[in-house]
């Protein structure tokens, strides 16, 4: 998650992370269960809600990119 957070609100640059898993309908109307993250700043409360499966998703992709060779002509 991005650790250069200013809440819009106050301004106020510190927060903690929260997990919380809900309930979600899929397409077929059967119920799964998803995990979320949720950035909630330490002055005035205000939460973002972030989901688990992309941001783990996306951490893995970063992770995973092998750099690209260069060739001086």
């Amino acid at each position: 998650m991005n650790l250069d957070f200013k809440c819009i609100k106050c301004g106020n640059d510190s927060y903690f992370v929260e997990t919380v898993v809900l309930p979600e309908k899929n397409h077929k109307l059967r119920l799964n269960i998803g995990t979320y993250y949720l950035k909630i700043c330490s002055n005035c409360g205000y939460t973002e809600i972030y989901s688990a499966k992309i941001l783990d998703n996306s951490t893995e992709k970063i992770l995973d990119v092998k750099p690209e060779k260069t060739t001086n002509d």
